[in-house]
């Protein structure tokens, strides 16, 4: 078989497979917004999210956000080691790029509004969906009209080929 002839024959479908994966690559992201407040309506729960998902944090007045470094102190509300997200009033977004757990809390009042208020929660972060990659299926006609097509294509160039 002519290489030329089956690159040509492929194309089409590289092309179709390619587009549907930029058009849906996207479109499985998710944003969840949590209001950050005394007693949040996600408070002392676990958001599950999947890779490329993201949080957008509406961080209300007299709150903060931090990011606890374990488990362990995360149980605790203990804020060594934390990293300070933001300060409120303030809207920022965390976007989850790696499977994995996290633990976020407010650190007001040494770790008050951690444990008495609920403000905190565990994110776990799992693997993205594969996106399915569409298959083109021509229709019986279609497929025989192409494969004639090429056949004799085919034949037209060994003929050339041959000095015929």
């Amino acid at each position: 078989m002519d290489p030329l002839s089956r690159t040509r024959r492929t194309i089409p479908v590289v092309c179709t497979a390619a587009l549907a994966l930029l058009a849906a690559g996207p479109a499985f992201a998710e944003t969840v917004e949590v209001l950050w407040t005394a007693n949040p309506s996600v408070g002392g729960t676990t958001i599950e999210l999947q890779v490329g998902d993201t949080i957008e944090w509406d961080v209300q007045l007299g709150h903060d956000l931090s990011e606890m470094p374990s488990q362990a102190l995360f149980d605790a509300c203990d804020f060594t080691g934390s990293t300070l997200i933001a300060i409120g009033p303030a809207v920022t977004q965390t976007t989850f790029d790696s499977t994995g757990v996290r633990y976020f809390a407010c650190s007001v009042g040494a770790g008050f509004h951690c444990d008495l208020f609920n403000m905190n929660v565990t994110v776990v972060v799992s693997p993205a969906p594969p996106v399915p990659v569409p298959v083109v299926l021509w229709p019986p006609g279609v497929a025989a009209a192409l494969a004639l097509a090429g056949l004799a294509a085919l034949r037209s160039r060994r003929r050339r080929a041959d000095g015929e």
